[in-house]
């Protein structure tokens, strides 16, 4: 079984594909979730998974010195996948404070599409300040956002938009603007050459000819080729460059069908035995170079593969300006190349404009050694984000009510004070005390004749005057 594209179509199937043994290995699906051996046992994948792209999406940001992002995913198997790969990576450095995420309902199916909940997540994201964004969706889903993204204006100069491998910039071209960037998984090795020569020497007749349809049995598939949205023609075997970014994968997911029942017939099995569980062993341990490179599996059916990080330039150039290895977890500029930015400038670092914090924390930005990293403001300081490169100390008579992080100071109600700055709360006037107005640095002692009872008094209580008798 060979497929399916979207995720959450091969959970599903491999689920049933299970019940019968039937190994399957996807070119498209990505999910970390189908890394489960417990549950997705006969599932197996020459794409690399989401994980890996995570981990690229993540080695970015030290890369380029970008200190905090909004993570924009749909709430589907891809996008949460993508989302909760970057978020554990960061995490595990301790820096998941510089990772804000925002879900977007999924919503497949024509016209489905909620125009005005997409507006307010993206209102949402303007709100919270932080100019770099990476969007994580399904290139139906994404497409629709975007969109609504240029009308809203993300996809201008004052923001940086990453995307994740399916959002590339031909999903809306003409309207994903000059410095775009996405993950793409590395898709051709050193034989795509040789696929390429053998795909531009085909033609129609080779592929629905009589003697072609009976030898690849096409009658038998459900939805015939010329139902297909792009009709074959020869012209469709002109250039192999228009392919879609998954075909080497789906090449060499065949390829590795072909390879284990191959070695099991070599190794004297009878056709009808080549199946099941012997099946499933024999295709985790092929090992061969495909067109799309080396092809293996580890133990949980994934197969580590670089990323490319891909630019779109001037002339609608997309470029590859760097390329991200699974192998040292770290992201290598390409000889020659140089990372174009939404706000027009060129360089590996991200632009000031961009590299905003969001409220709450403070950017390193002083000094030789200064890292431009979003660092949370300390208890009884706050800072409005941006590029504020200081906390500042809440006055005596406020307090900053939040352990790390906060955007405000607090005014001391009537009835209590803060008596130094940098104050983390402010304290109940004890008894025999008042405060009588905010803000207060200190509490007031009733005179004689008077009296406070309990604890945050707002006044004194006159005492009663003794009658004669």
């Amino acid at each position: 079984l060979v497929g399916g594209v979207h995720s959450a179509i091969s959970m599903p199937v491999n689920s049933m594909a299970t019940l019968f043994k039937v190994s399957q290995i996807s070119y498209a699906s990505t999910s970390p979730q189908l890394s489960n051996k417990v549950t997705y046992p006969y599932f197996l994948r020459t794409i690399p998974p989401d994980s890996i792209q995570g981990a690229a999406m993540w080695a970015f940001l030290p890369f380029s010195l970008v200190p905090a992002v909004i993570f924009m995913f749909s709430q589907e198997a891809y996008g949460e996948g993508l989302f909760q790969s970057v978020i554990d990576k960061a995490t595990a450095a301790d820096q998941a404070f510089r990772i804000t995420g925002i879900g977007i309902q999924y919503m497949p199916g024509a016209g489905n599409y909620d125009i005005d909940l997409a507006k307010s997540k993206i209102a949402l994201a303007k709100q919270l300040g932080i100019k770099t964004l990476i969007f994580a969706m399904t290139s139906d889903q994404g497409g629709q956002f975007i969109d609504i993204a240029v009308t809203e204006g993300l996809l201008t100069s004052s923001y940086q938009v990453i995307g994740s491998e399916a959002l590339n910039p031909t999903v809306r071209p003409g309207i994903i603007p000059v410095g775009y960037m996405n993950f793409a998984p590395v898709s051709k090795g050193a034989l795509w050459t040789q696929f390429e020569e053998l795909w531009k020497s085909l033609t129609v007749e080779d592929v629905q000819s009589p003697a072609a349809r009976v030898f690849y049995k096409l009658d038998h598939i459900e939805v015939p080729i010329s139902a297909a949205s792009v009709p074959l023609t020869n012209s469709s075997f002109a250039t192999a460059d228009d392919l879609p970014l998954a075909i080497p994968f789906l090449f060499d997911a065949c390829y590795a069908f072909v390879v284990a029942a191959n070695e099991m017939l070599n190794e004297g099995i009878a056709i009808a035995d080549i199946s099941g569980e012997a099946l499933l062993n024999k295709v985790r341990a092929v090992s061969f170079e495909g067109i799309s490179g080396a092809v293996a599996f580890d133990g949980n059916g994934d197969r580590a593969a670089s990323y490319d990080l891909v630019n779109l330039q001037d002339g609608d150039q997309v470029r590859t300006a760097a390329v991200f290895s699974a192998i040292t977890g770290q992201i290598t500029r390409v000889d020659g190349e140089v990372l174009y930015w939404m706000s027009g400038t060129q360089g590996w670092t991200i632009p000031d404009t961009f590299a905003s914090c969001q409220p709450g924390y403070w950017k390193d930005s002083i000094g030789a050694n200064a890292t431009r990293m979003c660092i949370a403001c300390e208890p009884g300081t706050i800072s409005p984000g941006g590029t504020a490169s200081v906390c500042e100390a809440c006055s005596a008579g406020e307090a900053a009510n939040k352990d790390r992080g906060a955007t405000a100071c607090t005014i001391c109600e009537p009835g209590t004070y803060s008596a130094e700055t940098k104050s983390t709360r402010c304290y109940q006037c004890p008894v025999g005390e008042f405060s009588d107005a905010a803000g207060q640095t200190a509490c007031k002692r009733c005179t004689v004749g008077e009296y406070a009872s309990v604890l945050s008094a707002t006044a004194c209580e006159r005492c009663a005057e003794r009658k004669a008798r």
